[in-house]
């Protein structure tokens, strides 16, 4: 490389698909869900009774950072140990 080329910053649209572009290999790579494929809410709480996730939470699921997944379901077992034992059926 000469002395004469210089770098330029990068645009906001480069940046912006440099960005995507990470987020994407993110989502493509499996999510880590604690679903258990018992999808109910609780009245009361508003947690789903099988995960512990709020509505809102399972909405956004697959826009959430993995840290923010990871966050969430650090706080899961506590949530779930709050709602009150459900009836077996």
């Amino acid at each position: 490389m000469s002395a004469s080329h210089q770098h330029e910053p990068m645009s906001a649209s480069m940046l912006a698909a440099t960005a995507s572009r990470s987020r994407m290999a993110e989502i493509d790579s499996p999510i880590e869900t604690p679903c258990n494929k018992v999808c109910v809410l609780d009245a009361g709480s508003g947690l789903c009774i099988g995960c512990g996730r709020t509505a809102a939470e399972i909405g956004s699921w697959i826009g959430l950072t993995a840290e923010e997944r990871r966050r969430i379901m650090a706080e899961l077992p506590a949530r779930l140990a709050a709602l009150p034992h459900q009836p077996q059926t």
